[in-house]
């Protein structure tokens, strides 16, 4: 939901990522301009949404490291995982306005257009699923945010209404919330301390004279701290959060802690004394069903609600309103980006979660609606919307019966908005901000709970930050209204305050009762009053002189007969004596009921004494028994420390011994190691002597031969043999 005019989505991302000169979809000539100048890293962010929102999830195999560039792209495009197309869409528009806040005015002066029917350029491919088939919703020309109820009803365009004058919200400087003397428009206080960095889709609560912010999105990263802005100074603090308690492990074993909160944004913050519960919210890592984390104002440590029951499916951008001891959750968006309108209730008390069954034409599935508590019964839901389109509709659900209603409104209709904030001061619900998928909503609306009446409380210029979505307002001392953050072109992180005009408390209506009723009509009866003479038809006729009465003076005519008032004084005499002798009556029957009722009582009481007696000395011997079981339980306890004691001596006279062990053992290695050197040398030893005694043997074989050959010579000369030549010799 953009603040600044222009097309609506999917055609307002096509024509960003035109002038963000994203490869492929500056194919015409005429739509050439210079790139805007980038940050690298905001390249690469707007590189990775272009992609998941026309191609969808990263499919690619990874590139060489060695390519440092398509390797970052890559990761950028990879690290977006599930995020459906339709919020990649929404982010890159975001990221860009972040970087060129007037993009969309330097691309209509440099002549950027689309050149086909959905906003789609030619060469872009269309992002797959149902979510790219949006519907086109033309944008207004302005914010026209009232109707009347006739034109709405017969479905007819709206219509400026009457409304406050536009006011820019006036910068001021003041000593605390109270001592704002301005009504009926918006300031903007001096506030003192580091701010907290700017948001949308955060949550805020007041507990006593502080305004706690807790989480949000900036950029689309989820954010998980949490600041305190004091009403009293307005001077901003960060608060230093504490994590849950780990779970129970083993006494060496590590302990890691979880963080104290998790980033996430849409969830819903209520104040309940000096505790703040957070409900819900989208998460990187969501769990399968809505997390309660419960947060001590007075200690800062977050911790784990742990509940029972069926437990809604995780879920942000719902309504959450405390009733009594029970929460009540609404709508919604899911992890898969699911739209849902079911009622869920968490008991409190019991820690429970209840799915009740609902009557009535429900709203349709929606998020980023807002819903208020009116007379402790009845919860009233207004606004929200899909990702095409926004509602105005305003439905009831009764909280005793759960039957949806929808009551009728008077007044202007107000104009479709979602990402709006709101919150009741006495019988009035605000309405502030929102927008409606082309532009932000100026107009802050004031809802009669008592009438149903809709009317505009101020307007505000639709560039600040009042006329934005994903903002949050609270009341303070159920004096006036204090807004924080939204998303408006640019994230926000301003503080705007308003007050209305106080109203005079009507006095309070004597009311007689019906006892006094019942004897004013009695007294009326019983005294004589004259009938009204009863109207002719006849014409009057003129009486005889002769039968003609005496004229009574005008003095007499207007004073009662005597006869008249002393009837008057007896009637009242004997109502007096009726009614003291009814008194009477009553007295008497009264003192012989409870005289009965005493008499029962004393009968009663004996019973109840003797059984009180047994109760109290069975009591005392079970008291007894549990002190006997508790000095046992005590003694094994006792008896188990001691052991446990002589486990730990035993435990650190066995880390001695192994240490020494450790030691002897590494002295051992030393050895063996240096006996291996020695059993290698041996080893080549042996070798060496093997080597020798083959040499001695070779040695021993050729003298061997060599004297049988003498021998051999000797014989043939005294046999006259002569002796064969040896091969080495020369024949001649």
């Amino acid at each position: 939901m953009a603040s600044s005019a222009g097309p609506s989505y999917p055609d307002r991302f096509y024509l960003a990522a035109k002038y963000a000169s994203i490869p492929g979809t500056c194919e015409g000539a005429e739509d050439r301009v210079q790139p805007p100048p980038l940050r690298d890293d905001s390249k690469l962010v707007l590189y990775a949404l272009y992609q998941q929102a026309t191609i969808g999830p990263c499919n690619a195999p990874k590139p060489w490291s060695w390519n440092v560039v398509e390797s970052a792209k890559w990761t950028s495009w990879n690290a977006l995982g599930r995020t459906a197309p339709v919020e990649a869409m929404r982010l890159f528009v975001r990221t860009l306005e972040e970087e060129e806040p007037d993009w969309f005015a330097k691309a209509t002066e440099g002549g950027i257009t689309l050149n086909v029917a959905n906003g789609a350029p030619d060469s872009s491919p269309k992002a797959p699923g149902p979510e790219a088939a949006v519907p086109q919703q033309k944008a207004p020309a302005a914010p026209a945010p009232a109707t009347t109820a006739k034109e709405a009803a017969n479905g007819a365009t709206p219509v400026v209404a009457s409304k406050p004058e536009v006011k820019e919200p006036e910068v001021t400087r003041v000593e605390s919330f109270r001592s704002i003397s301005k009504f009926d428009q918006w300031i903007s206080p001096f506030v003192s301390g580091r701010r907290p960095p700017p948001r949308y889709q955060h949550e805020v609560a007041v507990v006593g004279d502080q305004l706690f912010v807790v989480g949000g999105n900036s950029g689309g990263r989820y954010l998980n701290d949490l600041w305190v802005l004091s009403l009293e100074n307005f001077t901003w603090s960060r608060v230093e959060q504490i994590g849950p308690a780990p779970p129970s492990k083993e006494e060496d074993a590590p302990l890691l802690a979880p963080p104290p909160l998790p980033p996430l944004a849409g969830h819903s913050i209520i104040a309940s004394g000096s505790t703040l519960l957070a409900v819900g919210g989208h998460t990187k890592e969501p769990a399968p069903t809505v997390q309660v984390r419960s947060f001590d104002t007075t200690t800062s440590k977050w911790s784990i609600l742990e509940t029972t029951g069926d437990a809604p499916a995780a879920r942000g951008g719902q309504t959450v309103v405390k009733a009594g001891s029970r929460l009540v959750l609404f709508g919604g968006e899911d992890r898969k980006r699911k739209l849902l309108n079911d009622v869920h209730v968490l008991d409190l008390e019991t820690k429970a979660w209840d799915s009740p069954s609902t009557s009535g034409a429900p709203p349709s599935p929606r998020c980023d609606h807002t819903a208020t508590l009116h007379n402790g019964r009845y919860m009233l839901v207004f606004g929200g919307g899909t990702l095409a389109n926004c509602y105005n509709d305003l439905h009831l659900l009764d909280l005793e019966t759960f039957e949806w209603s929808r009551p009728e409104t008077h007044g202007d209709t107000p104009h479709p908005r979602s990402g709006h904030a709101s919150v009741a001061i006495g019988d009035t619900w605000y309405i502030v901000g929102g927008g409606d998928n082309a532009h932000g909503i100026a107009d802050t609306l004031a809802l009669n709970l008592n009438s149903f009446t809709w009317s505009v409380a101020a307007t505000v210029p639709t560039k600040t930050s009042i006329a934005s979505e994903g903002l949050s307002v609270v009341a303070a001392y159920e004096e006036g209204l204090v807004a924080f953050g939204g998303y408006n072109g640019r994230y926000s992180n301003e503080i705007h305050v308003f007050k209305p005009t106080p109203v005079e408390k009507p006095k309070p209506v004597m009311v007689r009762s019906k006892s006094a009723e019942n004897a004013a009509a009695a007294v009326a009866a019983k005294s004589p009053s004259k009938p009204a003479p009863e109207k002719s038809t006849d014409p009057p006729k003129k009486p005889s002189s002769a039968a003609a009465p005496p004229e009574e003076s005008p003095v007499e005519a207007t004073r009662p007969s005597r006869e008249a008032a002393e009837n008057e004084k007896r009637a009242k005499r004997e109502a007096e004596a009726k009614s003291r002798a009814e008194e009477e009556a009553r007295a008497k029957a009264e003192d012989e009921r409870i005289a009965r009722v005493r008499q029962e009582m004393d009968g009663k009481s004996k019973s109840a004494i003797e059984a009180a007696v047994k109760a109290k000395e069975k009591a005392e011997a079970a008291a007894n028994a549990a002190v006997a079981e508790l000095a046992k339980t005590k003694q094994e306890l006792n008896a188990l420390k001691s052991k446990r004691l002589d486990g730990h001596q035993e435990l650190e006279t066995a880390r001695k011994a192994l240490a020494s062990e450790q030691q002897r053992c590494f002295q051992l290695e030393v050895e063996v190691s240096s006996l291996k050197q020695q059993l290698g040398n041996v080893e080549a030893l042996e070798q060496e002597i093997k080597l020798l005694r083959r040499k001695a043997e070779q040695s021993e074989a050729a003298a061997a031969s060599a004297k049988q050959q003498q021998q051999s010579g000797i014989f043939s000369w005294i046999t006259g043999t002569p002796q064969a030549p040896s091969p080495d010799e020369p024949r001649s």
